[in-house]
């Protein structure tokens, strides 16, 4: 569906945009700046998986509009749901908490967020996706390959630097 190069731009592109979005949400709900990314860098891995996931597992579904809404919401959750529970049991602590939210699951999803994360999905499908890839496919060239490459190996370095020094937290705590 998409080449290797394809698929990391809009990785990148759509784990930018809900970085983006979580910021403004943060914004608006606490009324001040919080950096909402797991790492240091404008970058939620968690929106670039979840586009992914979106646009290669439900294709078939791109012109049913309740069937790409409930498949949206099945996805979306599913990837919030095991990315929350493998932080936690990973890092000993909770990244995001729907506790207080009717209809969660232990925390990790609700069902508010599920149904705003699938009528999101329809939006990005049918009207930012078209415009988005049309912007990845100009960049097939050199210059493009390049900015790709600096893009990635600053996304990669600052996840390894985040992820060690995460390591070291619980020594430092117990210091």
């Amino acid at each position: 569906m998409f080449t290797l190069e394809e698929t990391l731009w809009l990785f990148l592109i759509y784990a930018f945009l809900g970085w983006c979005t979580e910021v403004a949400f943060a914004a608006v709900t606490r009324g001040k700046f919080v950096n909402r990314g797991m790492a240091d860098g404008p970058i939620c891995p968690i929106y670039g998986f979840g586009v992914l996931a979106v646009l290669f597992c439900l294709q078939p579904f791109r012109g049913n509009f309740f069937l790409l809404f409930l498949g949206s919401v099945v996805v979306t959750s599913l990837l919030e749901l095991v990315t929350g529970w493998a932080l936690e049991k990973f890092f000993h602590d909770k990244w995001w908490d729907y506790s207080n939210e009717p209809f969660n699951i232990k925390g990790y999803i609700c069902l508010r967020f599920s149904i705003l994360w699938g009528l999101a999905c329809l939006l990005v499908v049918n009207i930012v996706q078209p415009s988005i890839f049309f912007v990845v496919q100009k960049l097939e060239n050199l210059p493009g390959r390049i900015a790709l490459g600096v893009c990635l190996a600053a996304f990669v370095t600052d996840e390894i630097i985040t992820f060690v020094q995460l390591l070291k937290l619980p020594r430092q705590l117990r210091a």
